[in-house]
Protein backbone atom coordinates (compact mmCIF):
# COMPACT_ATOMS: atom_id res chain seq x y z
CA UNK A 1 0.00 0.00 0.00
CA UNK A 2 1.32 3.79 -0.80
CA UNK A 3 3.00 5.73 2.17
CA UNK A 4 2.51 9.15 0.02
CA UNK A 5 0.00 10.78 -1.75
CA UNK A 6 2.47 12.80 -4.61
CA UNK A 7 -0.28 11.15 -7.72
CA UNK A 8 -2.23 8.14 -7.62
CA UNK A 9 -0.25 5.57 -9.27
CA UNK A 10 -0.77 2.50 -7.67
CA UNK A 11 2.49 0.27 -6.98
CA UNK A 12 2.67 -3.53 -7.02
CA UNK A 13 2.74 -5.33 -3.51
CA UNK A 14 6.59 -6.15 -3.01
CA UNK A 15 7.20 -10.28 -3.13
CA UNK A 16 7.87 -10.75 0.11
CA UNK A 17 4.95 -8.96 0.57
CA UNK A 18 2.45 -11.31 -1.05
CA UNK A 19 4.31 -14.35 0.11
CA UNK A 20 3.33 -13.16 3.62
CA UNK A 21 -0.06 -13.37 2.66
CA UNK A 22 -0.02 -16.36 0.54
CA UNK A 23 1.65 -17.93 3.82
CA UNK A 24 -1.75 -16.25 5.71
CA UNK A 25 -4.17 -17.71 3.20
CA UNK A 26 -2.76 -21.08 3.59
CA UNK A 27 -2.63 -20.81 7.46
CA UNK A 28 -6.72 -20.07 6.86
CA UNK A 29 -7.00 -23.10 4.49
CA UNK A 30 -5.12 -25.51 7.15
CA UNK A 31 -8.17 -23.68 9.82
CA UNK A 32 -11.21 -24.83 7.08
CA UNK A 33 -9.61 -28.19 6.76
CA UNK A 34 -9.68 -28.72 10.54
CA UNK A 35 -13.16 -27.31 11.40
CA UNK A 36 -14.85 -29.64 8.04
CA UNK A 37 -12.73 -32.41 8.98
CA UNK A 38 -11.90 -33.51 5.48
CA UNK A 39 -15.26 -32.92 4.14
CA UNK A 40 -13.42 -30.75 1.18
CA UNK A 41 -10.24 -33.19 0.91
CA UNK A 42 -8.99 -33.27 -2.62
CA UNK A 43 -9.68 -29.20 -3.38
CA UNK A 44 -7.15 -27.50 -5.10
CA UNK A 45 -6.32 -23.74 -5.22
CA UNK A 46 -5.09 -20.92 -8.28
CA UNK A 47 -2.01 -19.24 -7.03
CA UNK A 48 -2.78 -16.65 -9.25
CA UNK A 49 -6.37 -15.97 -8.32
CA UNK A 50 -5.36 -15.84 -4.56
CA UNK A 51 -2.57 -13.07 -5.77
CA UNK A 52 -5.01 -11.13 -7.57
CA UNK A 53 -7.25 -11.09 -4.76
CA UNK A 54 -4.85 -9.80 -2.51
CA UNK A 55 -3.83 -7.28 -5.11
CA UNK A 56 -7.18 -6.09 -5.14
CA UNK A 57 -7.66 -5.75 -1.23
CA UNK A 58 -4.22 -3.72 -1.24
CA UNK A 59 -5.49 -1.32 -4.68
CA UNK A 60 -9.18 -1.03 -2.58
CA UNK A 61 -6.63 -0.04 0.73
CA UNK A 62 -4.40 2.88 -1.92
CA UNK A 63 -7.50 4.26 -3.22
CA UNK A 64 -9.33 5.35 -0.05
CA UNK A 65 -5.98 6.76 1.10
CA UNK A 66 -5.81 8.62 -2.12
CA UNK A 67 -8.72 9.59 -2.27
CA UNK A 68 -10.25 9.53 0.84
CA UNK A 69 -8.03 10.18 3.64
CA UNK A 70 -6.99 13.07 4.96
CA UNK A 71 -2.99 14.22 4.28
CA UNK A 72 -2.45 14.60 8.35
CA UNK A 73 -4.41 11.60 9.26
CA UNK A 74 -3.76 8.64 6.37
CA UNK A 75 -6.57 6.23 7.05
CA UNK A 76 -5.65 2.24 6.90
CA UNK A 77 -8.13 -0.49 6.14
CA UNK A 78 -9.55 -2.28 9.34
CA UNK A 79 -9.27 -5.95 9.29
CA UNK A 80 -12.95 -6.28 8.96
CA UNK A 81 -12.87 -4.48 5.74
CA UNK A 82 -10.30 -6.77 4.68
CA UNK A 83 -11.90 -10.03 5.25
CA UNK A 84 -14.57 -9.00 3.60
CA UNK A 85 -13.11 -7.69 0.39
CA UNK A 86 -11.25 -10.96 0.13
CA UNK A 87 -14.75 -12.77 1.12
CA UNK A 88 -16.17 -10.47 -1.95
CA UNK A 89 -13.04 -11.55 -4.85
CA UNK A 90 -13.40 -15.27 -3.75
CA UNK A 91 -16.78 -15.09 -4.88
CA UNK A 92 -16.58 -13.55 -7.86
CA UNK A 93 -12.83 -15.22 -8.63
CA UNK A 94 -13.64 -18.64 -6.83
CA UNK A 95 -10.74 -19.86 -6.35
CA UNK A 96 -10.53 -22.63 -5.10
CA UNK A 97 -11.89 -25.90 -6.54
CA UNK A 98 -12.61 -30.09 -6.23
CA UNK A 99 -12.51 -32.68 -8.13
CA UNK A 100 -15.25 -33.01 -10.53
CA UNK A 101 -16.98 -35.97 -8.68
CA UNK A 102 -17.07 -33.99 -5.12
CA UNK A 103 -17.63 -30.79 -6.99
CA UNK A 104 -20.84 -32.34 -8.49
CA UNK A 105 -21.61 -33.91 -5.52
CA UNK A 106 -21.57 -30.54 -3.15
CA UNK A 107 -23.61 -28.96 -5.71
CA UNK A 108 -26.05 -31.43 -5.94
CA UNK A 109 -26.47 -31.90 -2.07
CA UNK A 110 -26.28 -28.59 -0.84
CA UNK A 111 -26.25 -25.88 -4.54
CA UNK A 112 -22.98 -24.62 -4.31
CA UNK A 113 -19.25 -24.56 -4.46
CA UNK A 114 -16.03 -24.77 -2.00
CA UNK A 115 -15.90 -21.42 -2.20
CA UNK A 116 -18.69 -20.57 -0.56
CA UNK A 117 -17.68 -22.83 2.69
CA UNK A 118 -14.52 -21.20 2.50
CA UNK A 119 -15.75 -17.55 2.88
CA UNK A 120 -18.51 -18.19 5.34
CA UNK A 121 -15.25 -20.18 7.37
CA UNK A 122 -13.48 -17.02 6.89
CA UNK A 123 -15.78 -14.64 8.30
CA UNK A 124 -16.84 -16.38 11.24
CA UNK A 125 -13.68 -17.53 12.64
CA UNK A 126 -12.90 -13.53 12.26
CA UNK A 127 -16.40 -13.05 14.14
CA UNK A 128 -15.54 -15.93 16.94
CA UNK A 129 -11.81 -14.79 17.27
CA UNK A 130 -12.38 -11.41 18.13
CA UNK A 131 -16.33 -11.97 19.81
CA UNK A 132 -16.20 -11.94 23.81
CA UNK A 133 -19.64 -13.46 23.50
CA UNK A 134 -19.87 -17.07 24.69
CA UNK A 135 -23.30 -17.73 22.10
CA UNK A 136 -21.15 -16.43 18.89
CA UNK A 137 -20.82 -19.79 17.52
CA UNK A 138 -24.72 -20.49 17.83
CA UNK A 139 -24.71 -17.64 15.25
CA UNK A 140 -22.80 -20.03 13.10
CA UNK A 141 -24.79 -23.35 13.70
CA UNK A 142 -24.67 -25.63 10.74
CA UNK A 143 -28.21 -24.36 9.86
CA UNK A 144 -27.52 -20.94 9.67
CA UNK A 145 -24.06 -21.32 8.28
CA UNK A 146 -26.34 -23.29 5.50
CA UNK A 147 -28.41 -20.20 5.12
CA UNK A 148 -25.32 -17.94 4.83
CA UNK A 149 -23.35 -20.26 2.41
CA UNK A 150 -26.88 -20.13 0.36
CA UNK A 151 -27.21 -16.43 0.05
CA UNK A 152 -23.49 -16.11 -0.88
CA UNK A 153 -24.36 -18.53 -3.87
CA UNK A 154 -27.64 -17.29 -5.22
CA UNK A 155 -27.33 -13.72 -4.03
CA UNK A 156 -26.02 -10.53 -5.95
CA UNK A 157 -23.43 -9.15 -2.83
CA UNK A 158 -21.78 -5.85 -3.94
CA UNK A 159 -18.16 -5.14 -2.21
CA UNK A 160 -19.61 -2.40 -0.25
CA UNK A 161 -22.62 -4.95 0.86
CA UNK A 162 -20.12 -7.68 1.88
CA UNK A 163 -18.51 -5.07 3.66
CA UNK A 164 -21.81 -3.66 5.42
CA UNK A 165 -22.64 -7.88 5.99
CA UNK A 166 -19.39 -8.32 8.06
CA UNK A 167 -19.18 -5.15 9.86
CA UNK A 168 -23.00 -6.00 11.00
CA UNK A 169 -21.63 -9.34 12.15
CA UNK A 170 -18.85 -7.30 14.10
CA UNK A 171 -21.45 -5.52 15.48
CA UNK A 172 -23.39 -8.79 16.99
CA UNK A 173 -19.94 -10.36 18.14
CA UNK A 174 -18.53 -7.32 20.12
CA UNK A 175 -22.11 -7.19 22.28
Amino acid sequence: MRRDRDRFLYSKLPPEEMSRRLAEFDTLLAGFNSTFQGAFDGYTYSIPLISEIYKRIDQRADYYLYFHSDPEKPMEMSQAKEIALMAFWILKYKPLSLPANKANALFYRKNCTINEYFVAYCIASFATELSPRKDIDDYFSPKNNDIIVYNFMHRDISKEAMIFYVDSLLNIAEK
